[in-house]
């Protein structure tokens, strides 16, 4: 079985410590509990990191050359991650890729609740919401999130920065959040 290494070797290593993060960005969507295989895993595809749980994805563009296919996580540390290759049926992750409108763009500048409070104003008489604890998550320095209605229907959250990360959070019923 192929195992993957990624850590931060030294104090001044700024690559392992941006692949670290990038990696542990990505796990944050997936869920190791799920009785799904393939949400349990990390699924690398031409250099992107993807992860998901069903209700977000993850995406990192990694640096390193790890061979496409399924992983199994290890394990995770501040400084280290371990994986190993596993054959798993991931979802088609590029089928809720939206393709961005850019109807309401948020810039993420300073904190999350610039985010949060962006999100509930464009979403105050809907009934529909976004997950808080995916939102926390997701939440990235300098980004910039995409919303976009079509037909009363909302797009998918998409937020993005300009260092390799992306993520997208589906919105959910009140209810169901």
């Amino acid at each position: 079985m192929d195992t993957i290494i990624i850590e931060k070797k030294s104090k001044n290593d700024r690559e392992g410590e941006k692949e670290v993060k990038g990696f542990g960005f990505a796990l944050k969507a997936r869920n190791p509990k799920d009785k799904r295989e393939a949400l349990k895993r990390v699924f690398i595809d031409d250099g992107l990191v993807i992860c998901t749980d069903g209700g977000r994805l993850h995406i990192f563009a990694t640096n390193l050359e790890i061979e496409s296919g399924c992983y199994k996580v290890i394990s995770q540390k501040a400084s280290q991650i371990v994986l190993q290759k596993d054959d798993c049926a991931f979802p088609d992750y590029k089928k809720v890729i939206p393709v961005p409108k850019w109807q309401s763009t948020i810039a993420c500048n300073g904190s999350h609740h610039s985010l949060f409070h962006e999100v509930y104003k464009n979403f105050a008489d809907d009934i529909l919401s976004f997950n808080t604890d995916y939102l926390h998550d997701a939440y990235m320095e300098n980004s910039s999130v995409s919303l976009y209605k079509e037909n009363r229907t909302w797009s998918p959250l998409v937020m993005y920065d300009n260092d390799s990360r992306a993520a997208i959070i589906m919105p959910c019923k009140m209810e169901v959040c």
